[in-house]
């Protein structure tokens, strides 16, 4: 178990404004860490382009477009810093969004000094540990000799380059979401944000509203104004991971927005507009979807401009 001044003057991101963080950073403080903490992520974006920091801790309260924003901010200007999301309730269901959005752990708050100590050593260890020799950075950890992965590689470094929309087909567990992340770190959207999102763990009702967004009073509990992950991603790159669960009324949104940028929160008459490169990925047979009525046929060719078997 970590002890004393373990931290070592380390510096650590704190982001949140509700009393669990807090106690938090003045956890990592009392074990030699210089926790610096911050309420929004405005402030944790603006805080991780002047890092380094050995670490990142997260609210879950900031809400999952905001978690996103800066997971995928911290790994993209320091690839080893883990993100630790700190919630409320300890539901499977949370712990496992808060991994697929990048995270190195979940939490449940109230979390005991001595417990969230042990929790960071040990993502810490794990990130710290060397990488096999030959490993290629630049490609997001995909390495292999074989003809298929050395095929596969240099797919990835041509289309890399363009901003055209990627479709990814596969079975599940054959590292779709590496191939889009090395889409992604090699292209002209480096800079920006990779954004993923799987659309089969947001139930139907929600996809929507987390896609675009909404305003506030557009629904019972709608209290403020969100923001979607297509305004999150703007300038980078959103990943649409099982896009074949996307229900038919939000494949027609998705459309609009492919053809020309544009779209509407929910409950907002106002055009807004991104430039994001969207990548899909599936391990259904999209061309029977579209035969049966599943998946929109026009949809389907709009993603498919550079496919990847």
């Amino acid at each position: 178990m970590p002890k004393g001044r373990w931290g070592a003057g380390r510096a650590c991101l704190v982001v949140g404004a509700d009393g669990a963080v807090g106690a938090i950073a003045g956890a990592l403080s009392a074990a030699g860490f210089a926790a610096k903490r911050v309420a929004a992520e405005a402030e944790a974006l603006a805080e991780l382009e002047t890092g380094p920091f050995a670490a990142v801790v997260a609210s879950q309260k900031l809400g999952p477009v905001a978690v996103a924003g800066i997971v995928a901010r911290a790994a993209q200007q320091y690839p080893l810093v883990p993100t630790v999301v700190v919630g409320a309730i300890g539901s499977v269901q949370e712990a496992v969004d808060a991994m697929q959005l990048g995270a190195a752990d979940y939490l449940v708050a109230p979390v005991e000094d001595s417990a969230l100590l042990q929790r960071l050593r040990r993502v810490l260890e794990r990130v710290a540990e060397p990488s096999p020799a030959g490993t290629a950075m630049d490609f997001m950890g995909l390495v292999g000799t074989s003809a298929a992965m050395r095929r596969l590689l240099g797919t990835i470094d041509r289309i890399s380059r363009y901003k055209a929309n990627v479709l990814l087909l596969g079975e599940s567990g054959t590292g779709k979401e590496l191939i889009a992340r090395a889409l992604h770190a090699r292209g002209p959207r480096h800079g920006s944000l990779f954004v993923p999102v799987n659309c089969a763990t947001l139930g139907h009702d929600i996809l929507e509203n987390e896609l675009f967004g909404h305003e506030r009073g557009a629904f019972t509990g709608a209290v403020t104004q969100k923001r979607g992950l297509v305004e999150a991603a703007d300038g980078g790159t959103l990943l649409l991971d099982e896009v074949a669960e996307l229900p038919l009324v939000v494949q027609a949104k998705l459309l609009t927005f492919l053809d020309d940028g544009a779209f509407r929160r929910v409950g907002s008459v106002k055009r807004l507009t991104a430039d994001v490169r969207i990548i899909a990925a599936t391990n259904v047979d999209l061309e029977r979807a579209v035969v049966e009525g599943r998946f929109r046929r026009d949809l389907f060719f709009r993603l498919r401009v550079f496919p990847i078997l």
